[in-house]
């Protein structure tokens, strides 16, 4: 038998039809494609399952550029999901277009919510009533090809601590044909990816700024401070000429192809990066803790390891 809900919030679905175990129950679950996460979930729907078998969880998957206008037709429809993998950043639109119910306190305490999750969480809460947990734990890095940086002369196993070593390896390792065309990237710039997060989250601050107020509410980013970390970005390619956006469309293909020598992407990149055809390593975005904003910095990797994809 399977049993409809509002669509809910992930962990909300989960264990509301998980009291329901007395009969036989399916869960409806959808998220967009993205492989690792769609294998990691699958993972995941296995061990719940083997610990409460009269549930079974179907996973169903869309295109993430369809997402979002499959989830609100079949809410027109009557055949949303029970539980479905949100972007944190959709909230808004989705609770006032009625397509999620809030978690049941009765089930999640806000106190342990609260007292389990860095306080990023805030930003599934609307009024007194939270619409989602974090599923996704994720933080920037500096990806690197260990093979480019030898050729290049540089160390291998010494990648960027400041954002001056970041440019001066950058310059090592670009390429440039006869044309001034540049055929190896010293580092990828794909703002689209997720460059808006360096600048917004890593660089912003390390110029001596802060993104948003406290409460998070109003963006703080038009400053000085915000200036002078978009300068410094935009330079990489304007001024320093180490990189060039839209260069092979993406950064993390640039990276896997070999053509790039450093990108900055989600850890969420180690598992599809595992087969490229190159040593690589990985680290902290280089000059983190630029201007000794270590406060800075831990704030950021608190952030990041909360918001993810989801």
């Amino acid at each position: 038998m399977r049993k409809r809900f509002t669509i809910a919030g992930l962990v909300a679905g989960i264990s509301l039809m998980a009291m329901s175990a007395a009969q036989a129950v399916e869960i409806e679950y959808w998220q967009y494609i993205f492989e690792t996460r769609v294998q990691a979930m699958d993972q995941l729907i296995a061990n719940f399952e083997k610990e409460n078998p009269d549930i079974t969880v179907k996973q169903v998957t869309f295109p993430y550029a369809d997402y979002q206008t499959r989830i609100v037709a079949a809410k027109l429809a009557g055949q949303g999901p029970d539980v479905m993998q949100l972007f944190y950043g959709w909230l808004d639109k989705f609770q006032s277009g009625g397509l999620l119910q809030p978690l049941d306190p009765a089930v999640f305490p806000h106190d342990e919510i609260e007292n389990d999750f860095f306080p990023i969480v805030s930003a599934m809460k609307r009024g007194d009533d939270y619409y989602g947990l974090p599923t996704a734990v994720r933080s920037l890095a500096l990806f690197y090809n260990k093979d480019m940086f030898k050729a290049a002369g540089l160390d291998p196993n010494k990648p960027p601590q400041t954002l001056d070593e970041l440019v001066t390896d950058a310059k090592a390792l670009t390429k440039i044909d006869g044309g001034g065309n540049i055929t190896t990237e010293g580092i990828t710039l794909d703002f689209a990816g997720q460059d808006h997060h360096w600048w917004r989250e890593a660089l912003v601050r390390q110029f001596g700024g802060a993104p948003y107020t406290d409460d998070y509410k109003t963006v703080t980013y038009d400053d000085q401070a915000g200036v002078d970390a978009l300068t410094f970005y935009t330079d990489l390619q304007t001024k320093e000429k180490v990189g060039m956006a839209g260069f092979m469309d993406e950064g993390q293909a640039a990276f896997r192809a070999g053509l790039a020598g450093m990108t900055i992407d989600g850890t969420f990149r180690l598992g599809s990066f595992a087969s490229n055809p190159f040593e690589w390593g990985v680290t902290e975005p280089a000059g983190q803790c630029r201007r000794h904003a270590v406060e800075l910095c831990q704030l950021f990797c608190q952030w990041h390891r909360c918001v993810g994809d989801g």
